[in-house]
């Protein structure tokens, strides 16, 4: 799990495989400099990743998708509730009917992410 999980860090900093769902993401959050040494120790964790699993006959777990859910939920929980009006600054002042109107849109997407996770428990 832990060299799948290094491989996908390794593909998120390479700009040329990131998939179209990701590019929405600030890449000038992680400097070029920073990018490469994530790399570099990346790289250096995922062969000794992979020979602890074998020196200690760990078998890798196996996907469960109630916790897969559960953390695509949580980012979705994390976008909307960062996307409230009072947290908006790129968009310049918002009236305070449209600020109410997207509030409101958010609260009724906010509750059906809860009503998954209630599902999930």
């Amino acid at each position: 799990m832990v060299d799948a999980a290094a491989a996908r860090v390794l593909n998120l900093l390479d700009e040329k495989t990131t998939p179209k769902s990701m590019t929405l993401m600030e890449g000038a959050s992680v400097t070029s400099s920073d990018r490469e040494r994530i790399r570099e120790l990346v790289a250096r964790l995922q062969p000794l990743a992979i020979e602890f699993a074998r020196k200690y006959e760990l078998a890798k777990l196996s996907k469960d998708l109630r916790r897969t859910i559960a953390a695509e939920v949580s980012q979705i929980w994390t976008i909307l509730e960062n996307s409230h009006a009072q947290n908006l600054r790129g968009m310049g002042p918002l009236s305070l009917g449209v600020a109410q109107q997207l509030d409101r849109d958010l609260e009724v997407m906010l509750n059906l992410i809860k009503e998954v996770i209630q599902t999930l428990r």
